[in-house]
Parts: structure tokens; sequence; C-alpha cells
């Protein structure tokens, strides 16, 4: 999901039903299926 504030996304090895998603900030210019590098900063 990308919207206006960042994108949603997860992990290449993350299960889309049991884990989390991981937040991109400043993802907006990304398009659905783009791999990213990304430094996970926060996590709960």
């Amino acid at each position: 999901e990308v919207d206006e504030q960042g994108a949603v996304g997860r992990c290449f090895f993350d299960a889309p039903e049991i884990d989390g998603n991981v937040f991109i900030d400043n993802g907006s210019n990304l398009k659905p299926g783009d791999k990213v590098w990304c430094k996970v900063t926060d996590a709960d």
C-alpha cells in the first residue's frame, strides 16, 4: 500500500497472514512490487 505519507510492505521472508508490516516513511514514490533497502528503527 502506498499513499502520500509513505508505504506499507513486508520483508521478503515475512508471511502476510502471520508477520507484521514494515512502514516506510517517505515512500510515496514507490509502486506495489518495488524492492527497496530499509533500515528498521523501531519495533513493537
